[in-house]
């Protein structure tokens, strides 16, 4: 008997010593082993801390008239980390069936999509190498196998992320989109991942007035870039969008949040750091017994920005260009040989001669900031390229414009000077091969006896073909790198590219051909395998306009802090290099240059016109369609002040773009007023 109350009195103190011990451990589980995470927990619930986005910095033109402000706009975000994985899948497609029905833009960078019955990698528009740097970053995040192709990543983040087989595959695809993002940016209630950072009021009343189905969403008001002129200017400026993580974890010790709104492209993130603000916080903490405590630091709005640009210019050159462009399309049937008919995109550069300062940066077809996000599958696919920006990206062959450099070159080298006579006689026989010049081509006429100045005038082919077999190609070559052509200007943006400057060297290294006597009598007129940008041609007509003196191009001019006004950088014009132009050499020059508007190709539009303006128009032969057309010009003629650059793809000739070089002077010179009377200000000297 008293055995049998021992047993039973040492299983009872067994269990009571194993209960105890169960609770020891889990005591030091929750206080010591999973601290961190338990107190994160009840911290979540006992406070919060919401930031405060600070607005970013405006962008105004030169004379102070904003470009980019920011106004009041909606947010969406999940602020609900406590949510099952059924509910917030369930809720994540909720959210994304409404953002799409909205044509709301939200984030996705996941880089795999389901295409015709399976899953790819693909990501907007990577291709080759970055795609695949895409996608291993991907992998290394999520922590998944490299060797998985698309499928086998799918079915490991179906596991990993409860996802369950109720749902269609383009639902799961969306689904682990929005559960990727969040992974990445450590998605908690303390945490909340922003969707969307501009959405509009028939998103937010529909998660308002169905809060049952939108449970764990968070609607907030912040400020939202506003493009002022809509999609004016729109490859200078840029746009912003929510940090990606590679992004952030370059910038996460400069201030940056996971949810943080940043430049993605153009000015906007080329001012990024000068123009970003810094965000605020707000932190509600409770305790028992005791009323809330609130603490707010507010948000300091970022620097604001000036640019070169100034907007009526800029308006103008986009407009005039957008209509020429239209106009070629809509009269090419009139012409006999349908010219025109393919006429594709262009872009115009202003440039201040005096400076380098870039007025105005104009490309047709453009796209909208504000709606980049939404329109980027159809900008994406648009054979027209409006993404591109012609300007700084666009290589194009120069045409006859590349004359000027061979004049400058022929009379400082002294091969000719600005008397000499060579006679066109139409076919020009060289090496057993016949060159034609083009009013022989097109009439069987010749031009006569050419000076150089007549020779520009005319565009005379045959009187560029002796002087080019006079001075040779690497004396071509120089001058033009003197130029700065095929070279890349520094311009701010970026995507530039250097184009080309046709040399033995090139020819050989691209195509392992040797450089023939012809090629150099085809680079004297512009042909060959030149191939020059818009900004790298308004700088070349700069450079001839002013004597030799190439300036750097700019487009920021300062940043001024938003608070006070005070200078807190700026640009100063940079003369860059020079060129030994002589007298006599820039009198023939700029004289040809005038012909050329007052007596020649531009003459239609310049014949009369009340500035004196000096011009060069390009007809560049391309394979299989329209000639591009290109126009470069400078005024006025003896002070010079501007110089512009114009090419459209396919436009049939240079004459037909000078009407928008037309527009721009108008506008420069002031020589047509407003259509609402009000008074220029050109000179105001609180925004200089």
């Amino acid at each position: 008997m008293f055995r049998k109350l021992k047993d039973q009195y040492f299983i009872l103190s067994s269990i009571v010593f194993l209960m105890f011990f169960l609770v020891l451990i889990n005591l030091i589980k929750l206080q010591i082993v999973d601290y961190d995470v338990y107190s994160k927990k009840t911290q979540s619930y006992l406070s919060s801390t919401e930031i405060i986005p600070a607005p970013r910095g405006k962008i105004l033109d030169r004379y102070g008239r904003p470009i980019v402000s920011n106004r009041l706009g909606f947010s969406v975000a999940f602020s609900d980390g406590n949510l099952s994985s059924d509910e917030l899948n369930d809720l994540i497609l909720n959210t994304v069936s409404l953002f799409n029905q909205n044509d709301d833009a939200y984030v996705d960078t996941f880089p795999i999509v389901y295409e015709n019955g399976t899953y790819i990698f693909k990501y907007s528009n990577y291709t080759g190498t970055d795609l695949e740097t895409k996608v291993r970053n991907t992998k290394f995040a999520l922590g998944i196998s490299d060797n998985f192709d698309a499928v086998q990543c799918m079915e490991a983040l179906k596991e990993k992320f409860n996802v369950d087989k109720r749902y269609s595959a383009e639902q799961i695809r969306d689904i682990i989109a929005v559960r990727y993002e969040m992974y990445v940016r450590s998605f908690s209630s303390a945490n909340p991942f922003k969707f969307s950072s501009d959405v509009s009021i028939q998103t937010v009343s529909a998660i308002e007035e169905n809060t049952e189905l939108y449970k764990g969403l968070k609607v907030s008001s912040s400020p939202v870039r506003d493009y002022v002129h809509g999609n004016m200017a729109a490859h200078i400026l840029g746009r912003v969008g929510i940090i990606y993580q590679e992004e952030y974890e370059e910038l996460k010790n400069e201030g940056y949040g996971l949810n943080s709104v940043i430049g993605k492209d153009g000015m906007e993130k080329i001012l990024e750091k000068q123009i970003k603000g810094t965000d605020g916080k707000r932190s509600v903490v409770l305790s028992v017994g005791s009323d809330p405590q609130i603490t707010e630091t507010p948000a300091i709005p970022g620097n604001n920005a000036m640019l070169t640009i100034d907007i009526d210019l800029q308006r103008v050159a986009e407009e005039a260009l957008m209509n020429t462009i239209e106009s070629i399309k809509a009269n090419s049937h009139t012409k006999a040989d349908n010219s025109g008919s393919d006429v594709g995109g262009g872009a115009v550069v202003v440039q201040d001669v005096e400076t380098g300062e870039i007025l105005a940066m104009a490309n047709y077809p453009t796209f909208n900031p504000d709606t980049f996000n939404a329109d980027y599958p159809i900008l994406s696919k648009d054979k027209s390229n409006p993404l591109l920006n012609r300007a700084i990206s666009g290589a194009y062959p120069p045409g006859s414009v590349f004359k000027m450099v061979t004049t400058i070159a022929a009379l400082e080298e002294k091969v000719v000077d600005d008397t000499t006579i060579i006679d066109d006689k139409g076919k020009y026989e060289y090496y057993d091969q016949t060159f034609n010049c083009w009013i022989y081509t097109d009439t069987g006429t010749t031009h006569g006896a050419m000076n150089a100045a007549n020779a520009l005038k005319n565009s005379c082919n045959y009187y560029y073909y002796e002087v080019g077999k006079r001075i040779g190609v690497d004396k071509l070559v120089q001058y033009g790198k003197k130029m700065n052509l095929g070279e890349k200007t520094g311009i701010e943006l970026e995507g530039e590219v250097s184009g080309v400057l046709a040399s033995e060297e090139y020819k050989k290294m691209n195509f392992d051909e040797v450089w023939y006597p012809g090629d150099t009598l085809q680079m004297a007129i512009g042909q060959s395998y030149n191939l020059f940008t818009p900004i790298q041609l308004a700088g070349y007509t700069a450079t001839i306009a002013n004597r030799g003196k190439i300036y750097q191009p700019y487009i920021s001019k300062c940043v001024r802090d938003s608070s006070n006004g005070e200078i807190i950088s700026e640009t100063k014009p940079k003369l860059k290099d020079s060129i030994e132009i002589s007298d006599s050499t820039y009198n023939a020059v700029t004289l040809g240059m005038r012909l050329v508007s007052y007596d020649g190709t531009a003459s239609s539009v310049f014949g009369n016109y009340p500035i004196e303006t000096c011009s060069k128009t390009g007809s560049a032969q391309i394979n299989g369609g329209s000639a591009n057309g290109v126009f470069v010009s400078y005024a006025p003629y003896n002070n010079p002040k501007i110089a512009i650059s114009i090419i459209i793809e396919s436009a049939g000739s240079g004459s037909v773009t000078a009407p928008i070089a037309k527009a721009i002077y108008d506008e420069y010179f002031k020589l047509t007023p407003r259509a609402t009377g009000d008074e220029y200000v050109r000179d105001n000297l609180l925004i200089q």
